[in-house]
């Protein structure tokens, strides 16, 4: 179910995946959580394709609230770096230590993948 507020912020739940979506000034923020798997994928593949239609400088992955990632999740963030390097447009990720973290550092994606720091 899609939920729109006002500021164009989306908040979907898809088959375990929470997205929540929306501008933060320049930056368009994704925000996960639970489980980015086959299952759920066509979702944030959905929302990442209308936000990559729009004009803002950076889209922001926050994969924070996700406690699992399997190999078409990683694909997909992968592809979806490799198209903001196509049209100029940032794509950055931001995750904690844990299991997501790790997955990312054993297959190499972290050494491709800009990732942000997060202010306190």
């Amino acid at each position: 179910m899609a939920v729109s507020t006002p500021d164009a912020e989306r908040y979907l739940r898809v088959q375990g995946l929470g997205i929540q979506s929306g501008r933060r000034g320049d930056d368009h923020v994704i925000a996960l959580e639970g489980e980015l798997e086959m299952a759920n994928v066509a979702a944030i593949e959905t929302e990442l394709s209308q936000v990559e239609a729009g004009d803002c400088r950076q889209i922001v992955l926050d994969l924070r609230g996700l406690s699992f990632l399997d190999s078409t999740g990683i694909h997909l963030l992968m592809q979806a770096h490799a198209r903001g390097e196509a049209t100029g447009r940032s794509v950055a990720l931001l995750v904690d230590e844990g299991p997501v973290r790790r997955v990312l550092d054993v297959c190499g994606a972290l050494s491709i993948l800009p990732t942000r720091a997060v202010a306190a």
